[in-house]
C-alpha cells in the first residue's frame, strides 16, 4: 500500500515537536483578607496585636479554571515598632484555621494535609495620633504556602506550594479621645492555581500563582484601658477572578509597652552634687533653706565633698552663752 507523502510528513513532524501534556492542579490557600486597625501613631516603642475572621458557611464562588480549597477563617498575629512619631515597621502571620470551601470549576486532585499560612512585612505611615481624621498608608511584602498537588496522566504529586507578592492598604481614620472608627482600601495577592494548562516538563506542584484582589474594609476599635485596645470590622473582596466571596467579620486585640518607666527623683543631697560639683552644691542648698537648718546640710553634705577644696565656709555653730 502506498503511503501518501503528505501523511509520512505529518507523521515525521510531529515527532520532532515537544510533547505537551495536559495536567492538573490544586491548593488549598489563604482568603484574600487583610490585617486591619485605625491609623493611629504609635505611642509606645511596641505594639503586639492578635486576631481572625471568618465568613458565613455557605459556598464560595469560583472564577474560571482555578482549582483551590479556600479557608473561611484566619488567624493572625503581628507585632509593630516604632521607629518616628510617623514611621513604624511591622512583621506578621496569617494561618488558615478552616473549615475550607472548593473555588474549583471542576473537579481537581486531592489536596494533601496541611494548612496554608503567609508570613509578611513591611512600613506604615500615620498622620499622627491627635483626636479628628488621620490617615494610614501600609506597604508589606508578603510570602503565601499552602499544600498543593499536581496530577499529570493519573500520577499525582505534592508538595508545599509558595507564592511571592505585595499588599497595600490605605485606611483613613477617625480618632477619638479613647476610640476610632476606620474605612479603607486593600490591594492584596490572591495565591491560586489554573485546574486545567498545558505546558512543557519539568512540572512542579509548589508552583502557585497569584492574582491582585481588592477588599474593602471597615471598623472601630475601643480603648478598654490604658494602650489595651480592642477592634471589630468587616472585609468584603470585591474582585472575583479566583473566587466570589461573601463578607468577612473579624476582630483582634493590640497592647502597646516597653516606654521605661521614669527613675523615682532622687534627694537633692544624692543628685545635684554629681552634677554641678561640692561648692555649688553647698551654696544652693544653704540659698535654700532657713538659718536653722545650715547646721544640718552641712551634716548630711556628701563624704567627697567634705574632702574636696571648697570656697565656702562652713557656718559659725553658735556657742551657748
Amino acid at each position: 500500500m502506498r503511503v501518501p507523502p503528505a501523511l509520512l510528513l505529518l507523521v515525521v513532524a510531529g515527532g520532532c515537536v515537544p510533547s505537551r501534556d495536559v495536567l492538573q492542579r490544586s491548593a488549598r490557600v489563604m482568603p484574600p483578607v487583610p490585617r486591619v486597625s485605625a491609623a493611629r501613631a504609635l505611642e509606645e516603642p511596641v505594639e503586639i496585636s492578635a486576631g481572625g475572621a471568618a465568613t458565613a458557611p455557605e459556598a464560595i464562588g469560583h472564577g474560571s479554571n482555578v482549582a483551590v480549597s479556600v479557608s473561611r477563617s484566619s488567624l493572625d498575629t503581628g507585632a509593630r515598632f516604632r521607629l518616628s512619631q510617623d514611621w513604624d515597621v511591622h512583621a506578621f502571620t496569617q494561618f488558615g484555621a478552616g473549615p475550607y470551601s472548593s473555588a474549583a470549576d471542576g473537579p481537581m486532585p486531592e489536596i494533601p494535609p496541611g494548612t496554608p499560612w503567609l508570613a509578611g512585612g513591611g512600613l506604615r505611615w500615620v498622620s499622627g495620633s491627635d483626636p479628628g481624621f488621620q490617615l494610614g498608608v501600609e506597604a508589606d511584602l508578603v510570602c503565601s504556602f499552602g499544600p498543593a498537588a499536581l496530577e499529570v496522566d493519573g500520577h499525582r504529586t505534592t508538595a508545599t506550594g509558595s507564592v511571592f507578592g505585595a499588599r497595600m492598604s490605605v485606611t483613613p481614620s477617625y480618632l477619638g479621645e479613647r476610640w476610632a472608627a476606620f474605612a479603607g482600601l486593600s490591594l492584596m495577592e490572591h495565591a491560586f492555581v489554573a485546574r486545567d494548562a498545558t505546558e512543557e516538563w519539568p512540572h512542579s506542584a509548589a508552583d502557585l500563582s497569584a492574582t491582585a484582589y481588592s477588599t474593602l474594609v471597615a471598623g472601630a476599635e475601643v480603648e478598654v484601658v490604658t494602650r489595651l485596645r480592642l477592634s471589630a470590622y468587616v472585609a468584603q473582596p470585591v474582585s472575583t477572578s479566583v473566587g466570589r466571596y461573601p463578607p468577612f467579620f473579624g476582630g483582634g486585640v493590640s497592647f502597646e509597652f516597653g516606654a521605661a518607666a521614669a527613675p523615682a527623683p532622687a534627694p537633692p543631697e544624692e543628685q545635684s552634687w554629681r552634677e554641678v560639683g561640692c561648692e555649688e552644691w553647698l551654696r544652693r542648698m544653704r540659698a535654700a533653706a532657713g538659718p536653722d537648718e545650715r547646721l544640718e546640710i552641712v551634716q548630711r553634705m556628701p563624704p567627697r565633698c567634705h574632702q574636696a577644696p571648697t570656697t565656702i565656709r562652713e557656718p559659725r555653730i553658735p556657742q551657748p552663752d
